[in-house]
């Protein structure tokens, strides 16, 4: 059996069965795969969803797990195996040494767009950060095209930023660097950072199939086939119908930080 024998605040000690003795450095935060990126979270928040994160070491990328909901140590996170020599937060005083093990890495499906919509609200406000309750509700609605955020994008458009229709019930409110992947919670709200968009455009938008130039013209991705982009009346003839100047960068940066498929 294991005896855990909690040293200070910094240090945790192991003993195996054989008497090797581990000092673990204590990981009160580790990363996880969110929203299409590896973020820093603390095991307390991880525990709450066991089971439903991949989860990796910040120092060294091997696999972690939290522990148990009963631990008196449950603001802390264990490596799954005792192969981390290479990691810094890993220390073997005993026995012989081992490798560190193979990176945790994330498959295709959680890469992507198709990361980005597992997220949900209580992931999100982790993304968001400590900001006040009002601030992060308001993050949040931004986040699904809600709230005040789609009530700018209305003010600004009337109507979609392509084709100017409506209705207004059927218009989605697109971010242009998508909510999960803005620097800054003020990006995630700023309407410059947003499109109104038909159902169909905004889809193709958000899976980086189409994109716009800072002049308005639209740009078809050679991903989306011809026959496809006709049944959904995509066309070199589309164009934003006005492009703020505060919504240029924006427009660079879905290009630059590889958001649409060239």
């Amino acid at each position: 059996m294991v005896a855990k024998k909690l040293l200070s605040n910094l240090l945790l000690q192991y003993t195996d069965g054989s008497g090797h003795t581990t000092i673990l450095s204590d990981r009160s935060r580790c990363e996880a795969w969110i929203g299409d990126e590896w973020r820093l979270v603390n095991a307390s928040d991880v525990i709450k969803r066991p089971g439903s994160w991949l989860l990796r070491c910040a120092a060294c990328h091997g696999p972690v797990h939290a522990e148990k909901a009963g631990s008196h140590m449950k603001d802390r996170f264990e490596h799954n195996r005792g192969a981390h020599s290479g990691c810094p937060l890993f220390f073997r005083h005993a026995g012989p040494p081992s490798r560190s093990p193979n990176p945790v890495e994330p498959n295709h499906e959680m890469k992507g767009p198709a990361g980005r919509d597992l997220v949900d609200d209580d992931l999100a406000g982790i993304i968001i950060g400590n900001v006040p309750d009002t601030d992060k509700k308001m993050l949040i609605r931004a986040r699904v095209g809600q709230g005040k955020y789609r009530d700018d994008l209305m003010a600004i458009w009337g109507g979609c930023s392509v084709i100017g229709c409506g209705p207004a019930s059927v218009l989605v409110a697109s971010h242009i660097i998508p909510w999960c992947k803005c620097r800054t919670n003020t990006e995630r709200i700023d309407p410059a950072n947003g499109l109104l968009l038909t159902p169909n455009l905004d889809k193709l938008f958000d899976r980086g199939l189409i994109t716009f130039e800072t002049d308005g013209r639209i740009w078809i991705s050679r991903a989306l086939l011809a026959v496809d982009a006709e049944g959904l009346g995509i066309h070199a003839r589309l164009m934003l119908r006005k492009v703020p100047e505060s919504t240029k960068a924006y427009l660079v940066r879905h290009v630059n930080e590889g958001h649409f498929q060239q």
